[in-house]
Formats: structure tokens, sequence, C-alpha cells
């Protein structure tokens, strides 16, 4: 899944290997997920100072479709893993967490070109 490590996917990984309980495993889902809206935020900010005008408008307008379809992910999701008991709310934590991931690496990677 995951094949470029970052320091957040480290963090999240030291928070499963202490804690492999269920309970562990949400509260690093829930970090992770913390984690990686944060960074998506933080990167998006930089992009600001970064874009030539033009850039920026076409990336306000690319992020706010993205989070039109993130919403709409995540109502996918949520409904996936609505009857799956305790693991199953690992497994939609974690689903939610990859797309944020995804995300904040792909704008990572656009401020990396700037």
């Amino acid at each position: 899944m995951i094949q470029d490590k970052t320091d957040i996917d480290r963090k999240i990984d030291a928070l499963l290997e202490r804690d492999s309980t269920t309970g562990g495993m949400n509260a690093a889902m829930i970090e992770g997920y913390r984690l990686w809206d944060n960074e998506l935020n933080r990167v998006y900010q930089a992009l600001s100072k970064k874009l030539p005008a033009s850039q920026w408008k076409d990336l306000q307008k690319e992020q706010r479709a993205w989070i039109v379809k993130r919403d709409a992910k995540f109502k996918l999701i949520d409904r996936k893993y609505a009857t799956q008991g305790s693991m199953g709310q690992v497994d939609r934590r974690s689903d939610r967490m990859e797309i944020v991931r995804q995300r904040a690496v792909e704008l990572r990677r656009l401020l990396s070109l700037r």
C-alpha cells in the first residue's frame, strides 16, 4: 500500500506497535488522520504563497472539487463499515486517513516542484 514511508507514516506505525489492541489501532488511525489533515492544510497554505495567482485559483477550484469527492467517499466508507464491528471502525478510520494522506502527498509533490 504505502511505498515511500513519511515521518507521519512512521509515527502511525510506532503508535500501532506500542498498542496493537483495537482501541490502540483506533487511536492510531484518529491521530494519523489528524496529522495528515494538518499536513494537507500546511502544504496547501504553502502553495498559496508560492503559486502564481492563476495557478493558485486553479488549485483552489481543484481543492474544492476534491473536498466534495472526499466527502462522498467518506459517506461510502461509513456505509461500508457501518455493521462491521470494532475492527470495521479501525478499517473505516484507516480508509478515511488514506484518502487525506494521498491528497497531502499529491500536494507535497506539487510544492516540491516549486
